[in-house]
């Protein structure tokens, strides 16, 4: 059966299968050959909405949140970018002139003036000190902001057919090709079923990689090779 709907998508999910080589030093150790560790994730960089976009115009980007009877995000967004990007802009700033300093200490200590360079040096590991905090607040930052633009679900596409709504019960069907397959027992998760279970290691998998990962053991990865 198909079916075609007008409405929005929250996730984007590709396969990325990888096989890796036996012999990989690894901690904990990789398991014995065959296996496979496949991997479907999220798209970052499509799923994560552009804060370009969101500067030109945050107004069109709550409007749209309103659609999906969400309420609007763009100040949050827009003052985490604004303290992000003064945080960057600073330790830049600060840079140029932890380079002067250190620049005019080796002068000074080409002089033979101690005293210049004990100062200067002085005022470019002040300097350093202060930059390095400006990063880690700049990349703190960035973090948040992030995390924040992945939570926002995607924006409904600005056309007539689309219909507003919060999640997909919202979806109208426009039309549909054959019928539903009905089961006398209750359909079970690909990852449930028994016979996949034992070649699928998602515990080792999300200490190599992390969640929404599996290592493919056996069987399961001799069929996906």
């Amino acid at each position: 059966m198909g079916r075609t709907a007008s409405g929005v998508s929250d996730h984007t999910c590709q396969p990325l299968i990888k096989g890796l080589r036996p012999g990989i030093s690894s901690n904990p150790p990789f398991p014995p050959p065959p296996f496979i560790v496949h991997i479907c994730t999220t798209n970052q960089e499509d799923a994560m909405h552009d804060i370009r976009a969101i500067r030109d115009n945050p107004a069109a980007f709550d409007a749209a949140l309103a659609r999906r009877e969400l309420s609007g995000r763009s100040a949050d967004i827009l003052k985490l970018d604004e303290d992000r990007r003064i945080a960057i802009r600073a330790a830049e700033e600060l840079n140029k002139g932890s380079n002067d300093s250190a620049n005019a200490a080796r002068e000074a200590k080409t002089r033979g003036d101690d005293v210049q360079f004990q100062a200067f040096r002085s005022d470019a590991i002040r300097l350093k000190g202060e930059i390095a905090r400006l990063n880690a607040e700049a990349s703190f930052l960035d973090s948040r902001l992030r995390d924040l633009l992945m939570s926002i679900p995607n924006l409904p596409l600005p056309h007539p057919g689309v219909p507003d709504g919060k999640d997909e019960t919202f979806n109208e069907e426009i039309r549909s090709h054959g019928t539903p397959r009905q089961f006398n027992f209750p359909p079970q998760e690909h990852f449930n079923i028994p016979a996949a279970k034992p070649g699928l290691d998602f515990a080792t998998a999300g200490k190599l990689s992390g969640s929404r990962f599996v290592v493919l053991r056996g069987a399961m990865a001799r069929v996906h090779r």
